[in-house]
């Protein structure tokens, strides 16, 4: 029977997985399962409560069907909320391989986030969905590099790759021990090494409802050599991951930005973690991030990722994360920010009272609940989109505990609101010595922790999308309210407001009067 573990407080890993065969894996591994807690009204989280080594883990996972960087973002806050003594996470799952001449990735092999130079571990990236043979036009963009993991993991981290170099790893005899275990959990055991097959990046798999064997040949694989019986299988790396919320499947954009920025594999929710979730990102490789992916890897890649995990957490005592210094909470408390606003005579603001209370429908300032809200004010030029917006502000300053104003007019000018509000957040040493990237990331991080959820950014002057992608800039935070003012509502996302003309005559003369400072213009004299 399950052992119950009374408190909350008693957790101080927190485990996160995408899908089900993730969590199974997850599962499956550890030592002991306790009972599952009775949870807060507004966590609906699935989770697995238990033990591995000395560590207490709270396993949780994804909704069904609902991948991403949102998703995962929304998670980790309910999994702090209620698990309030977690110290760190670990990501642990499936991702997409970029093999190289310099890293011989092979399916089953894990990828360990691990700081690159100026990048923490973890790249945040924007791009279409990502299909070879469908995106002719594909833009990509490297958005930053997101935190590194937190000092207790990087020490284990050196710890466990110096151990495995000494001694090597029992990866594979653990995923062995659990498949005889539980023989139901046959599709997580070694696939026949004969089906590890990597195509030439130019060959597209032509027709996704046929294999690989019946229709791409043998003629475009690339040969490999067998590797060296000595060596430890799966292989450990260490470096760079890509994250995004769209599925990566083109293996000639995977080359690129293996070549480029030194990515090792391709995932889709670490994004949403790493600024406000201290956390080691673990992906077992199931593809090649190209056209020929398929299923048949995943179960054992989720799997000796999990083991990974598992061993990771062998080298941490847990007096090491006791004794890690757990920061204050912050001021979150900054109140009403409009520097950067336009001054605009109030006596002008006239007549939008519907439009007012529809905002306030969609952003719910008085609601108390944790989720995302993103508004779109659109409308030509001049129509009153930034009028409405400072009102809504005003109206609503003590219902937030932060409301910035961000100039969207370029990144020129984003970058120097951002700048302005990071001069509230950050001491001024700190701030002296951040580039624009540093800059980001600390005000990501700053709007994404878990007590900080009754802001409001004002981005006003979002007029071309087609210059730059304004959801660069936003928090990977599954809360917080974002107004976007543009001319081109279309192409921005959120619950849209068409701002148009004033419909009452006498609205439209009373505008008249303040400017003119004629006070008879009602009247016809």
């Amino acid at each position: 029977m399950a052992t119950p573990i009374p408190h909350p407080e008693s957790y101080q890993v927190g485990w996160i997985c995408a899908v089900r065969t993730e969590y199974v894996a997850a599962c499956e591994l550890l030592d002991e399962e306790y009972q599952t807690l009775s949870l807060p009204h507004h966590d609906h989280n699935a989770y697995t409560c238990g033990r591995i080594g000395e560590h207490n883990v709270v396993v949780a996972c994804l909704p069904q069907g609902r991948y991403g960087l949102t998703s995962a973002a929304t998670v980790a806050t309910n999994l702090r909320r209620s698990f309030p003594a977690i110290q760190f996470g670990l990501m642990v799952g499936i991702g997409g391989g970029a093999p190289s001449a310099k890293h011989d990735i092979r399916l089953g092999d894990v990828v360990v986030s691990s700081p690159t130079g100026r990048a923490g571990g973890v790249i945040h990236n924007e791009f279409g969905k990502t299909i070879q043979g469908k995106n002719q036009d594909l833009k990509f963009e490297r958005t930053g590099s997101l935190s590194p993991p937190p000092p207790v993991l990087l020490n284990a981290l050196q710890k466990l790759s110096a151990l495995h170099e000494r001694r090597g790893h029992g990866i594979a005899e653990m995923v062995n021990q659990m498949i005889s275990k539980n023989p139901r959990l046959k599709n997580y055991q070694h696939p026949d090494p004969t089906l590890d097959v990597l195509y030439q990046s130019s060959w597209v798999h032509a027709d996704e409802d046929r294999p690989c064997v019946e229709i791409c040949g043998t003629d475009r694989i690339v040969q490999r050599r067998a590797r060296d019986p000595d060596q430890d299988d799966p292989v450990i790396h260490y470096g760079l991951i890509a994250s995004s919320d769209r599925l990566m499947k083109d293996a000639q954009v995977r080359d690129r930005l293996a070549q480029t920025e030194g990515v090792l594999c391709f995932e889709m929710e670490a994004a949403g973690l790493m600024d406000h979730f201290p956390c080691v990102v673990i992906r077992g490789i199931c593809d090649y991030s190209d056209t020929h992916k398929n299923d048949l890897w995943q179960g054992y890649a989720a799997a000796t990722a999990a083991a990974y995990a598992k061993e990771l957490l062998s080298v941490v005592a847990p007096k090491e994360i006791n004794t890690e210094v757990t920061q204050p909470r912050k001021a979150f408390r900054l109140g009403l920010h409009l520097s950067d606003a336009p001054t605009v005579d109030p006596r002008l603001f006239i007549g939008r009272k519907p439009e007012l209370a529809e905002m306030e429908a969609i952003l719910k300032p008085n609601d108390l609940s944790v989720e995302p809200r993103r508004l779109v004010l659109g409308g030509m030029g001049g129509i009153g989109k930034t009028q409405l917006a400072i009102a809504y502000a005003e109206r609503h300053r003590d219902s937030y505990e932060s409301i910035f104003w961000l100039t969207a007019t370029s990144p020129k000018t984003l970058q120097t609101s951002l700048h302005q509000l990071a001069q509230h957040i950050l001491l001024p040493d700190e701030l002296k010595h951040c580039d624009d990237d540093q800059l980001m990331v600390h005000v990501s991080r700053w709007l994404s922790e878990t007590d900080n959820t009754r802001w409001l950014l004002i981005f006003d002057n979002y007029d071309d999308p087609d210059q730059y992608q304004i959801t660069k800039y936003y928090p990977h935070a599954s809360h917080g309210s974002i107004i976007i003012t543009t001319r081109l509502p279309d192409l921005v996302d959120g619950a849209p407001i068409k701002v148009q003309h004033l419909h009452r005559l006498e609205d439209s003369l009373q505008i008249l009067e303040t400017r003119s400072q004629r006070h008879n213009v009602k009247s016809g004299q």
